[in-house]
């Protein structure tokens, strides 16, 4: 069973909210991090942090950083100059789980499209590059051809060849 984390401290600015957990001695590679536009999670088993956030946040703009022993979010505010009155929401364990479970539907959807999206750069390159190199054996076939043609051309001009095609 995980030990929840409720000492955490944050402040706020009129663009985003910064926010500083201590990661209790645990190694960054062992801290895994999810956040949507109203949830943040960061589990370093034994621990878990979890906040249903009071107010909307911009996930694609807001980072998270780990420096020594804590981890330090800096989360943008959807709407800059609105005052937060409180970081967390208060839930009951109902309420809670249907906005865990809608934020790791979110969670779900974003790394589809993330993954079909890169999918689509990958085989975009591949496109790509395969166009190229069919561009450059067309060149290479062209000068191969034009090579050819110059040695027949220069063969059938020898003084010595021209007899023996002629049949003499």
């Amino acid at each position: 069973m995980p030990i929840c984390i409720k000492d955490f401290d944050w402040t706020q600015t009129s663009e985003k909210i910064s926010l500083s957990l201590d990661l209790r001695k645990t190694s960054p590679k062992n801290v895994d991090i999810v956040y949507t536009n109203s949830y943040l999670k960061v589990s370093f088993p034994p621990y878990i942090f979890e906040a249903f956030l009071s107010n909307l946040i911009e996930a694609e703009k807001s980072i998270a950083q780990i420096t020594n022993g804590n981890i330090e979010f800096a989360l943008h505010k959807t709407v800059p100059e609105q005052e937060w009155k409180e970081l967390c929401l208060k839930l009951d364990k109902k309420r809670s789980q249907e906005l865990r479970e809608a934020a790791i539907l979110e969670i779900q959807q974003q790394q589809q499209g993330r993954d079909k999206q890169k999918k689509e750069e990958k085989n975009n390159r591949e496109r790509f590059a395969v166009s190229k190199q069919i561009e450059a054996d067309d060149i290479s076939r062209e000068e191969r051809k034009k090579i050819i043609a110059k040695q027949k051309e220069d063969f059938l001009k020898e003084p010595n060849i021209a007899p023996l095609l002629k049949g003499e």
